[in-house]
C-alpha cells in the first residue's frame, strides 16, 4: 500500500530511475495500489522497455528500503 512516507519514496525512486532512461516525467499522481504517470519516453526506448525497467527496479528498491524497517522494527520488539 502506498501511504505516507512510502508514496512519498516510491514517487522520488521511479524520478531517479527515469532519468537514468532521459524519460521526462510529465505528471504523476499515486493511488494506494498503483501509480498513474504522463511521460516522455525516447524513441529509442519502446514503452514496454521503459515500464519493465520501472517497475522492475523500483519494486526491488522499495522492498530493500521498506522491508529493512519492517524488519529492524520486529527484531527491536523481541
Amino acid at each position: 500500500m502506498l501511504y505516507g512516507d512510502k508514496r512519498q519514496r516510491i514517487g522520488e525512486i521511479i524520478k531517479e530511475l527515469s532519468k537514468q532512461k532521459e524519460v521526462e516525467i510529465k505528471e504523476g499522481h499515486a493511488c494506494p495500489d498503483h501509480i498513474h504517470m504522463v511521460m516522455m519516453i525516447p524513441p529509442k526506448y519502446s514503452v514496454a522497455h521503459v515500464m519493465g525497467f520501472l517497475k522492475g527496479k523500483s519494486a526491488i528498491r522499495m522492498h530493500m528500503e521498506f522491508c529493512k524497517v519492517r524488519k529492524a522494527v520486529s527484531q527491536k520488539a523481541f
